[in-house]
């Protein structure tokens, strides 16, 4: 049965087809689900036609009163019927008035898809391709597919559930190749049909994924950074006193927990790699000559039957890049290539400069725009299956057996690279091979940092040493006193300044922690004992450091790191170092 409202005016049955409803004013909520409203004046007509979702209206008019039917029709009425008019005339112009409005509706419903920029398509309730507007055809051109074959493979489920719920599906995902549509169909009933909208999210997703493996990559990194320092910690003390006892009582007992000692400084360096917190000793670096240099030391990690060749650039490549540091890039993903290569093969180093575009920058996001070193090592190995793809710069991932690898390197080298501002990416084919591509900045000036000055003999001068790690404060104030120093050790940050403010002793070099709890980190006491005592160098020690802080040590005078874990010979050679060199 059809609603019918008559709102302020009198009514009467029409008959068994059309339900007579009355009210004496109209808004929204009572408008829904009415198929025609019939008013008696022409302010009620303003007020019914006011209203958005209106449906048709028809005026009741004095007979004879034109005057009233023409501005009626100017004010949006659908049709006028004189107040004389029998129920049956009545009813009949409100059939005709509601069909008028159906068939205006269905034109406008069919119109709709061809006048939307979108790509829009009807599907009809069995499932079949209606309609589809220019921006659908052309969405399946850019797919090199059908439209039908960029819906859905089960279509007429979707159009039969949207169509008997009359609510739109939710947003749904179809694969095509590398590319992703998402689509959402919403009911269209009078057209027994549904409206599908298109969009391509490829790029959504790819960025989304960059950073949803930004994040885990940075969780994981601060996982493995705060390690590695408490471990540099242990290993300092483990490590210079070794070196100590051996100095008095040499043993082969000794020597293998020295060696073991080493071997785990290193799978620590590998873990601040990895998470970035590494120092870099950052210069410009020419890449052609460095992978030339490194080629011997390649060749004898390669095994015999693999062929190593270079694909230079040929005119020199400089990049802003740590020399120790690509070069344990390269030997890992040398590594890594003889190893998908057991029995023989040929690996491929090049060298090229590339310019990123917006299109790479679309596929790269966390990298400035601008020219960089472009370095590519391919392997006509194995090759990596699709599903391990994503998963190969994960740290303590690896497909080798139990014993011969500790997930490590390719996790290494992609820390590496980001720590340089670069970039990473991999291809690979089951069968074929692979290649790690790696970008690095290309060279913008020539600022170098200093290397470390050459040994001389210590002088007799004070030295203020904070650390708040005692085995550690104890063993670098015992090698320094043994050298000849003096030395002031404080347990913190606090204690320190508050010995400062209250000391009249002259000191000539600081020795602190960078990360120290109490509220004072050694940047913030440095800054403020070299303002209150000009001329006095800084040595920072620490094991695990924010990159941005060591950039800032290394640029300024009188500053010099050491990285944890060390020895007593290299906390001595530092310390002469910093001695040598120009005050803050």
């Amino acid at each position: 049965m059809v609603r019918v409202l008559f709102v302020a005016t009198q009514g009467e049955d029409l008959g068994p087809e059309l339900q007579v409803e009355h009210v004496a004013s109209v808004d929204g909520p009572r408008l829904a689900g009415a198929a025609a409203v019939v008013v008696g004046d022409l302010a009620t007509l303003a007020a019914v036609t006011a209203i958005e979702t209106a449906p048709p209206v028809i005026v009741r008019t004095p007979d004879g009163d034109e005057a009233m039917a023409l501005r009626a029709l100017a004010l949006g009425a659908t049709d006028f019927v004189p107040a004389s008019a029998s129920p049956q005339v009545l009813a009949l112009r409100i059939r005709a008035a509601i069909a008028r409005h159906i068939t205006s509706y269905a034109h406008a419903l069919t119109l709709f898809p061809e006048l939307s920029p979108t790509p829009v398509v009807r599907v009809g309730a069995g499932g079949q391709l209606e309609v589809a507007n220019a921006a659908a055809v052309a969405l399946a051109r850019a797919f090199d597919a059908t439209i039908a074959e960029l819906l859905p493979p089960d279509m007429r489920d979707i159009a039969r559930d949207v169509l008997a719920t009359a609510r739109p599906s939710a947003v749904i995902d179809t694969q095509h190749g590398k590319r992703t549509l998402a689509w959402t169909f919403h009911p269209v009933a009078l057209l027994d049909a549904v409206h599908g909208y298109a969009e391509d999210i490829t790029e959504q997703l790819l960025t989304e994924e960059h950073l949803r493996q930004s994040q885990k990559m940075d969780a994981i990194g601060h996982l493995a950074g705060g390690i590695a320092h408490d471990f540099n910690n242990l290993l300092t003390v483990i490590m210079a006193n070794t070196v100590l006892l051996q100095r008095t009582n040499p043993s082969e007992s000794l020597a293998s927990v020295a060696t073991a000692a080493d071997r785990a400084a290193g799978l620590v360096r590998q873990l601040l790699a990895f998470s970035r917190q590494s120092v870099l000793q950052v210069r410009d670096l020419e890449i052609n000559g460095t992978v030339v240099n490194l080629l011997k030391m390649l060749e004898l990690v390669v095994r015999q039957g693999v062929e190593v060749a270079l694909d230079l650039a040929d005119h020199p490549i400089w990049a802003r890049a740590d020399a120790n540091m690509l070069d344990q890039v390269l030997m890992n993903l040398v590594v890594n290539a003889r190893d998908a290569m057991p029995d023989g093969g040929k690996l491929t180093i090049s060298t090229s400069v590339f310019v990123l575009d917006e299109e790479d920058l679309r596929a790269m996001p966390e990298i400035a725009p601008g020219a960089y070193a472009r370095i590519r090592v391919t392997d006509t190995g194995e090759g990596i299956p699709p599903e391990l793809l994503p998963k190969v710069f994960d740290p303590f991932f690896t497909t080798k057996e139990v014993g011969k690898g500790t997930g490590l390197g390719l996790a290494t080298v992609f820390g590496i690279v980001k720590q340089h501002a670069g970039a990473i990416a991999v291809t690979s084919e089951v069968g074929r091979g692979t290649t790690f591509g790696l970008l690095l900045p290309a060279a913008r000036d020539t600022r170098f940092f200093a290397a470390p000055v050459a040994p001389s003999e210590p002088r007799p001068v004070t030295v203020l040493v904070v650390e708040d790690e005692e085995a550690v404060r104890r063993l670098v104030t015992n090698v320094l006193e043994d050298e000849g120093y003096r030395v002031r050790a404080m347990a913190s940050g606090a204690e320190a300044l508050a010995w400062v403010e209250r000391s009249t002793e002259a000191f000539e070099l600081l020795v602190t922690d960078m990360a120290m709890p109490g509220g004072v980190s050694g940047r913030d006491l440095a800054i403020r004992i070299v303002r209150a005592r000009p001329g006095v160098r800084v040595l920072y020690a620490s094991g695990f450091i924010d990159d941005a802080v060591a950039r800032d040590a290394r640029l300024e005078a009188g500053v010099t790191f050491l990285q944890k874990p060390f020895t007593p010979g290299t906390l001595l050679a530092c310390v002469r170092a910093c001695l040598t060199s120009s005050p803050r």
